[in-house]
């Protein structure tokens, strides 16, 4: 199973039984998670200013909305303005993640209510074999000074 950035970044933010995030506030490092997922895939080139390299889609929604948002921008921004643009949309990252999760099979949606009256929506692993190998890989980077692979 391929996972993007924003993926892998995801599943490590979700308690896996809970089902809910255990970071409260990690927009931030999602919209990182994005702009680098866009220049790994050469869409975009980080210089003094993001630069739009290709037009062509990525084949993901997420990354596509933010590809546009980016290339239809009146003016031409830096990093630390496109991170908290990008930033801002947490609750849409978050939802659409989510989602192509669900629909890959690694988590599922259960819905709680708060007092009988308030929905709250908790998303716990279905699959946990690819948040393992996951956790495997960045041991073996962090302790077993294995390589770090981008690709």
């Amino acid at each position: 199973m391929n996972l993007n950035l924003v993926d892998q970044l995801t599943l490590l933010a979700l308690d896996d039984e809970k089902g809910s995030f255990v970071a409260d506030s990690f927009e931030y490092g999602i919209a990182g998670a994005i702009l680098l997922e866009l220049s790994l895939k050469e869409k975009i080139e980080i210089r003094e200013k993001i630069e739009v390299r290709s037009h062509k889609t990525c084949g993901d929604i997420l990354l596509d909305h933010f590809m546009d948002e980016i290339r239809n921008s009146k003016k031409k921004r830096d990093l630390q303005s496109w991170v908290q643009i990008i930033g801002g949309n947490v609750s849409y990252i978050i939802e659409e993640t989510v989602k192509k999760l669900i629909h890959d099979g690694i988590l599922t949606k259960k819905e709680e209510k708060i007092l009988w009256v308030f929905s709250n929506d908790k998303y716990p692993t279905l699959n946990a074999k690819p948040e393992n190998e996951l956790r495997k890989r960045l041991n073996d980077i962090l302790l077993n000074d294995r390589k770090l692979d981008l690709t």
